[in-house]
């Protein structure tokens, strides 16, 4: 298997770079990567590599987004997924989210180099109008929604922010297409010369809102992983970092259970991060089964020996500097424990922690000492240190002459093409050819770009993919069969990254060692491989594929991967387009149900018969050991025909499954033969008509 390189997705629309999506879910092809280890069962329709290839060209004329300015059939748009490019103008366009400086480097370099595709639209002008024309459009574009300055662009981030953010990229996905290296896979030595903070974070928390037609996935991110993620991001910058105290202490908030003095040396990153004014339960208010930890420094008013009395529910412990002051572990009712210590004045290093296992929950500190009778620590005691970073934006003055200048330019030029749907297109723009009258090697497909055509930066071998399709561009109006369907929308949004599908895909070495689990999750590599999608429409109902697709509905909460979720167009028609390549109609065939045989079920999924509860949980109910998909899930997710065939030949529906061969590989060994008369298929079908009840089933 050859590495797959750190990048972006090499066929994003025409504007991306504009506004640098950081584009992720890109491409995958089978000279790149091999089957990633799962079989079909010899079940699945196995495409063809050449049709993977022929994807691959049809997909970087889609988000080359050439539709935008050649016409094209309403059915050549649908089949190859054409889109319109990230919102640019209002109050939320591009001012409000990239520098001014950032947004002159996207219109002086098309990207070609990184799979981008904003084309140059300059190329051809001599070099003065060249650089008026590029002042004008950065004017007019900072203008919208912006322009943004220097004071914009100071970051203060606290370092559990960027732990957190740093363990989100590497564990939910992202890495998949991007690389492990942020700064390098993203293409630039630091986004915080482009991206304040908030616009990042609000662009991670919801890409399509800033572009409704992306390949850039929600990963369905709370606001605090947004945060946490943006803060990682950023944190590569390449200016100038200082450290600097700010007021209060940083919180640390984790669900899960403790012990002891809760997460005093905890190590994981964080699952919120907050500041805090004093010592409380921040986050924790009214909540069970979590640990807080406030770290900072304490400043002590004279010399002398301290008294320190810490009220916790439940444990709790207090460190100043490398002393453990206070140890009030346990599980107890609120209660206040003392510590002395004798302290210089100064600034002291301070870490207070505890944990809530049920009940109430509290947390305080008072002091006394000398002059100081016993009181709450006041708020003005606590700071903390932040690191603050000045990624060194240059002071940018709009010139609203050059802002209208540039309005001009944005029309004539035709970027209302890609970027505001069904705007006219002016001048010579209009008489464009259609997109089957394109030919190979002319105009923007040319090696020598004429100046007045667009330069989208391809290479050599883009050139030949694209010039394929123009070739038969008559084959783009016949829709696509379903199986091709499949290739086209999974070879675009890169599903092939992460799973594999017959013949192609799945992860590369080095990306199945970043998957990860929870560490309770004993199921080896099921627990945190994304499944392979070979024969998935035959295994998963309709319905349920596209509540995955629309919501990332997950069934492995164990596994730290995410199931991403697209604004594309091209998965509206995925789940009907696998069961049509997938599924096998004979074996749709539902168990009759009826109340005895789920009973019968009922028995012989639990302890005295194959014991499904011993390694699944059931209704949210935890399983009796290793937490594998909750059993209440599968009537509405699994298939009939997969579903019997799963339980009596696991190995083969899934191979190397931890799951159970109970009826020996094929369904050939008679179990129980006092139930159903030992008949498999029956058994089976008795469970399945069990599992029906879903959260209503009896345990």
């Amino acid at each position: 298997m050859k590495t797959r390189p750190a990048r972006l997705d090499r066929g994003l629309t025409a504007t991306t770079a504009l506004v640098l999506l950081l584009a992720g879910c890109g491409d995958s092809s089978p000279e790149t990567s091999d089957a990633g280890g799962s079989a079909t069962g010899g079940e699945s329709t196995t495409i063809a590599n050449a049709d993977w290839h022929s994807a691959r060209g049809e997909d970087l004329l889609a988000t080359s987004n050439c539709t935008a300015c050649h016409a094209a059939s309403d059915t050549v748009r649908a089949r190859i997924g054409a889109a319109a490019g990230p919102e640019v103008l209002g109050d939320g366009g591009v001012g409000s989210r990239l520098s001014p400086a950032a947004i002159r480097a996207r219109l002086g370099a098309h990207g070609g180099e990184l799979g981008l595709r904003m084309p140059d639209l300059l190329h051809g002008l001599p070099e003065e109008e060249r650089a008026l024309a590029t002042d004008e459009l950065v004017h007019f574009l900072a203008s919208q929604g912006g322009p943004l300055g220097p004071d914009d662009a100071l970051l203060e981030l606290p370092t559990a922010a960027v732990a957190q953010g740093e363990f989100l990229w590497t564990s939910i996905g992202c890495t998949a297409c991007h690389g492990a290296d942020a700064a390098e896979a993203l293409g630039m030595e630091s986004l915080a010369a482009a991206w304040t903070r908030p616009a990042l974070q609000r662009f991670l928390a919801d890409p399509a809102s800033v572009h409704r037609a992306g390949r850039m996935p929600s990963f369905n991110l709370s606001d605090d992983e947004a945060a946490a993620l943006s803060a990682y991001l950023l944190s590569t910058a390449d200016g100038s970092t200082v450290v600097r105290s700010r007021p209060g202490l940083r919180l640390e908030f984790w669900n899960g259970g403790f012990q002891g003095m809760g997460p005093m040396d905890e190590t994981r990153p964080a699952d919120l991060e907050d500041r805090v004014d004093v010592p409380g339960v921040g986050p924790g208010a009214g909540r069970e089964n979590f640990g807080v930890r406030l770290t900072g420094e304490i400043e002590i008013p004279t010399d002398g020996r301290w008294n320190f009395f810490l009220t916790s529910d439940d444990g709790g412990g207090l460190r100043i500097g490398d002393t453990i002051v206070v140890d009030h572990g346990g599980i107890h009712a609120p209660s206040a424990k003392r510590g002395a210590i004798d302290l210089t004045a100064g600034r002291h290093p301070i870490t207070i922690s505890m944990f809530e296992a049920a009940g109430g929950e509290e947390l305080s500190l008072s002091w006394s000492g000398p002059g100081v009778e016993r009181q709450p620590v006041p708020a003005a005691a606590f700071s903390s240190d932040l690191a603050v970073i000045d990624p060194g934006w240059e002071p940018f003055e709009l010139d609203e002459s050059l802002a209208k200048a540039g309005m001009r330019r944005f029309a004539t030029l035709g970027c209302g093409a890609c970027h505001v749907p069904g705007m006219p297109l002016l001048g010579d723009l209009a008489t464009l050819p259609p997109l089957g009258s394109l030919t190979a090697g002319k105009g923007c497909l040319a090696a020598d770009v004429p100046a007045a055509a667009p330069d989208f930066g391809f290479t050599d071998a883009e050139r030949s993919l694209l010039g394929e399709v123009v070739a038969n561009a008559a084959a783009l109006d016949e829709p696509l069969p379903a199986d091709i369907a499949v290739v086209h929308a999974m070879t675009s949004l890169d599903c092939i990254a992460c799973h594999a599908r017959p013949g192609v895909g799945g992860p590369t070495p080095e990306m199945l060692a970043r998957f990860t689990s929870n560490d309770d999750a004993e199921l080896g590599d099921e627990g945190r491989i994304p499944p392979a999608l070979d024969d998935v429409g035959n295994k998963l109902r309709v319905e349920m594929i596209a509540d995955i697709l629309a919501n990332g509905t997950k069934v492995r909460p164990y596994m730290h991967a995410r199931m991403p979720v697209f604004a594309s167009p091209l998965v509206a028609n995925l789940p009907t387009d696998l069961a049509a390549t997938d599924a096998i109609a004979a074996d749709g065939r539902e168990p009759t149900f009826t109340p005895e045989l789920a009973t019968i079920g009922h028995t012989l999924v639990g302890t005295d018969g194959v014991s499904c509860v011993q390694c699944h949980t059931a209704g949210g109910h935890p399983a009796l050991g290793v937490p594998a998909v909750d059993l209440a899930s599968m009537h509405r997710r699994l298939r009939p025909g997969w579903f019997r065939k799963h339980l009596l030949d696991p190995q083969k529906t899934n191979p190397g499954t931890r799951m159970t061969a109970f009826w020996g590989n094929g369904g050939t060994d008679r179990i129980f033969p006092e139930i159903l008369g030992g008949d498999p298929v029956k058994q089976v079908d008795a469970i399945r008509s069990y599992l029906s009840l879903g959260d209503s089933m009896p345990l």
